[in-house]
Parts: structure tokens; sequence; C-alpha cells
């Protein structure tokens, strides 16, 4: 089967969390992770330049109109 022909894997949010957490908590080496899912570096990097992109809103949390369920707790 040539390279063109070849069907694109797909990778879950999870899936592609768990490899940039592997390397930035676990310090696996981006050449290793690559390895392991037979993935190109670039791939690798593209995933971590979306991550850091969308970082500001994942640190804002979700919109919330009431106390969290934590904060219920607490109460």
């Amino acid at each position: 089967m040539s390279k063109s022909k070849r069907a694109r894997r797909q990778f879950t949010i999870e899936q592609k969390a768990d490899v940039l957490r592997r390397n930035m908590i676990e310090k696996v080496p981006v050449s290793e992770l690559c390895n392991e899912l037979n993935i190109q570096p670039s791939l690798f990097y593209t995933w971590q330049r979306q991550a850091f992109d969308n970082l500001p809103a994942a640190l804002n949390g979700p919109a919330s109109t009431g106390p969290s369920r934590r904060e219920k707790e607490l109460a």
C-alpha cells in the first residue's frame, strides 16, 4: 500500500493530552514518544502548540452561574 493510500490515524483529545503530560510531567523525551506512537515530531509539536494556544481558556475554567460543587460542600 502506498504512503498516500494509508488511512490516517485519529488520536483523541485524551490521548494527545496524555502524550503531552508524559513529556512535561514524566520527562519522557519527544523522540521516545514519537517512536512509540509512530508519529513525526512535527505532529507532537503541533499538539503542544495547540495546547498552549488554548491554555488561557483551560485555566479560566467553565463559565459558572453559581457556586461550584466544592464551594457547596464547604458551605
